[in-house]
Order: structure tokens, then C-alpha cells, then sequence
């Protein structure tokens, strides 16, 4: 019998086979000293290897009881994919926007709020829009949804800024969002990081577009003037 596993076959184990070596030895001859203290060795590594296995087998289940509750955390991103932190690959070009606007798509971004009278230069504004279907209804997608803000030029054939005339990153904050449970994307803190003086039509051209779908129109904002901070003393 296995001292391990208490099955009655005949093991391998170097343990098991000194053991009954022992045992074997104590029955036909009188116990001497080398022998108990052999046996006593024995059992106490015996006692090491089965505390070893019980604390492998705790560890095992709070493994276990780790991996069965991040299931549960995947399960319910996965079972409200508009709200989800799963990172989805963008669907959209950001050049097609205006193109776009002829296609024949089932949804379409509406303006929500009204833009602010002045937007400066490095100050923060907030928009906010809805998707709607070709009933002009507030809907949802069926799928993860997330929506993206670009900032163009005003020229004939529109260029996407990325960069301003100093080189740095020419529109920041909230520029990506995800709908809400009450149908409507609130970017709350977009920043532009240049005068529009400086382009075509002294303004910009804001295009809002889904991220995840190709079957929404995009909101663009066109003449969207940005002015020089120093004239928020005025």
C-alpha cells in the first residue's frame, strides 16, 4: 500500500519502500535503536507531505474561487456590452465623415446641448449628442458603443488637425465617451489647443462619429471659431 495515496498497489516511492523496509525489519527482529528512530523519521516526513498537500489544496480553491469571480466580471461586461471596459478595434475613418453624411445609414448624432457663445483657446467646453434612429427616436446600438470627436479644417477638401502650428497635440480632454443609459454622450471637457484664425474660414469643422459602428451618420459642427485666450479680459 502506498503510504500516500493509501491505494493497495505497489508504488515507487522511495519513502513507502523504506517504510515497509523498516516495517519488514521490525517484525522478525527485535527493534534496535537505528530502527525506531528510522520509523520516526518516516512518519514525520509523512506528516510534512500531507500538510503540503492540504495547503496546495487550500491554495488550489481560493484559485479557484478567484478565477470563478472574474467569470462572473467578464459575464457581466459581456452581458452589458454598452458600458464595457473590453477594448473594441475602431471601425471608423475619420476621413469618410463627410462623405458619409449622403450615405443611407440607420442612425444618425444629434446635437444635444448648445455650444458655448465664445470657445477660447486652452479653455474647456462641453457637448453633448444622442444617437437616433431614421425616426429621429433616441436609440441604442446592440452592440459596445463609443463615440470619438476629430477637429478639421474648413477648406474645400477638409484636413484632420492632430497637431497645432507649434507641434503639440491640438485637441485633447474628453474627446471619446460612451452613451449612457439615458440614450445621450456627454463630452464634458473637450479642449482645442489653437486659434482657428490661423485656418481656412478663420474656424474649424467638429465631427463627432461612432468608433464601433459604420452605420452612424457623424455630427459635424462646421464654423466652429476658437479664439486667443487673452480676449476672455474683454
Amino acid at each position: 500500500m502506498c503510504i500516500f495515496t493509501q491505494k493497495p498497489e505497489f508504488c515507487e516511492h522511495p519513502e513507502c519502500k523504506q517504510f515497509y523496509a523498516v516495517f519488514a525489519a521490525s517484525r522478525f527482529h527485535f527493534p534496535t535503536g537505528e530502527v525506531v528512530p528510522g520509523i520516526s523519521e518516516i512518519l514525520e516526513y509523512q506528516n510534512t507531505v500531507l500538510s503540503s498537500l492540504y495547503s496546495n489544496n487550500l491554495q488550489l480553491e481560493l484559485l479557484f474561487d478567484k478565477v470563478l469571480n472574474e467569470a462572473k466580471i467578464l459575464n457581466s461586461y459581456l452581458s452589458n456590452p454598452r458600458h464595457s471596459d473590453l477594448i473594441i478595434p475602431e471601425s471608423c475613418n475619420p476621413s469618410q465623415a463627410f462623405s458619409m453624411l449622403s450615405w443611407d445609414l440607420d442612425y444618425h448624432l444629434a446635437l444635444e446641448s448648445q455650444l458655448p457663445e465664445n470657445i477660447y483657446k486652452e479653455r474647456g467646453f462641453a457637448i453633448s449628442v444622442s444617437l437616433r434612429n431614421r425616426k429621429d427616436e433616441i436609440c441604442f446600438l446592440p452592440t459596445h458603443s463609443r463615440y470619438k470627436v476629430f477637429l478639421f479644417t474648413m477648406d474645400q477638401q477638409p484636413r484632420q488637425l492632430t497637431l497645432n502650428i507649434s507641434g503639440k497635440r491640438i485637441i485633447r480632454g474628453t474627446v471619446e465617451a460612451e452613451m449612457q443609459d439615458t440614450g445621450i454622450v456627454n463630452m464634458t471637457n473637450i479642449v482645442i489647443n489653437e486659434v482657428s484664425s490661423h485656418y481656412a474660414k478663420e474656424s474649424f469643422c467638429l465631427v463627432i462619429m461612432s468608433t464601433s459602428s459604420s452605420q452612424v451618420k457623424p455630427l459635424l459642427i462646421k464654423d466652429l471659431a476658437v479664439k486667443a485666450r487673452k480676449m476672455l479680459k474683454e
